[in-house]
């Protein structure tokens, strides 16, 4: 009914559903997430080599902001009934834990003063208290309250590629496999559509359509 009335609210709608399109692989979520952080400002290095006191770490997202820095380690899932558990948040800990024991090197501080566990869904009660107590940020599609993954995303604007409704299927995976991930960069690689046979018709109503999703949500 939505795709019929209004295809903007059909694809808001589908926000959810969307994130889980860009599946099984959860590299796309991956670059989907730094595409948001640097939306809110933040410069983004993903998937960065960091010592830690043991051994080297990968961290998927590294993020700096004036002088704030933080590590978010990202879990995807294909089930939207799967959630996070409390087993997730040890490891993660536990990483973040050998990087912040590592010795400073040439005067060097370490790289990172916050540490998130970021999920597409939701997550487990018992993961939640453990990262409360620890200091293990986390952000999930409905955590925290007020701030979480889906917030972050109307607040910015940054919708998923996923979401267009007048893309097929096939024209989305292409896309994602280029590495165009949001419908801004749809908007702002416009050729990429023109490679796919897109007739103009199409392409100048698909890039309508991005236009409208980009618009970042009103805070009035």
């Amino acid at each position: 009914m939505l795709r019929h009335d209004s295809r903007p609210s059909a694809a808001r709608y589908s926000l959810r559903r969307a994130l889980f399109e860009f599946g099984p692989s959860g590299h796309p979520f991956e670059d989907y997430v730094a595409e948001l952080f640097r939306a809110e400002g933040w410069k983004v290095e993903d998937r960065k080599m960091i010592p830690g006191k043991c051994v080297m770490h990968e961290v998927d997202i590294y993020a700096s902001r004036g002088n704030e820095s933080l590590a978010a380690e990202l879990k995807y899932h294909n089930d939207p009934g799967y959630k996070t558990d409390v087993k997730v948040s040890l490891y993660v800990k536990a990483r973040f834990d050998d990087i912040w024991q590592c010795e400073p090197v040439a005067g060097k501080t370490c790289p990172i003063e916050r540490g998130f566990l970021i999920t597409n869904t939701k997550f487990t009660r018992d993961a939640i208290q453990y990262a409360t107590c620890s200091g293990l940020g986390l952000l999930g599609w409905t955590y925290p309250h007020e701030g979480n993954l889906y917030d972050r995303i109307v607040a910015a604007g940054l919708y998923p590629v996923t979401a267009l409704t007048l893309l097929k299927k096939a024209e989305k995976r292409l896309l994602i496999d280029q590495g165009i991930v949001t419908c801004a960069q749809v908007r702002a690689h416009r050729d990429a559509l023109r490679d796919l046979g897109i007739t103009p018709e199409r392409l100048g109503a698909i890039l309508a359509e991005a236009g409208t999703l980009c618009a970042p949500a009103s805070k009035d």
